[in-house]
């Protein structure tokens, strides 16, 4: 727990992918950590958060990416390019540029 990247804030949701793990926190941060090729962006992943500045309403994952829902309906993914990962942050190259998205799986 010393080296714990969600230290002192409350998580209300957590996505896995085979080697990372994603928290969504009460204030609508995302923490993010482990192999880096899967979605792990560091501990802790404050600095580095794929949803830096955006408030994040759902976290959802595959086996090597992860993806958020932000409160304006905007989508970020991260972790590994070739299953749905498309960089940190993925703002610039969202993959529901346009559309709100409401919900996610």
């Amino acid at each position: 727990s010393a080296a714990s990247p969600s230290a002192g804030q409350e998580v209300v949701a957590i996505a896995a992918t085979y080697f990372a793990f994603a928290a969504l926190h009460a204030d609508g941060s995302v923490s993010a950590w482990g192999d880096q090729w899967y979605g792990g962006i560091g501990v802790p992943a404050s600095a580095a958060s794929p949803s830096a500045g955006q408030e994040v309403v759902a976290i959802a994952s595959t086996g090597s990416a992860f993806a958020a829902i932000h409160a304006d309906g905007s989508v970020s993914a991260w972790g590994d390019q070739w299953y749905g990962g498309i960089g940190v942050p993925a703002s610039a190259a969202s993959p529901s540029a346009g559309q709100e998205v409401v919900a996610i799986a």
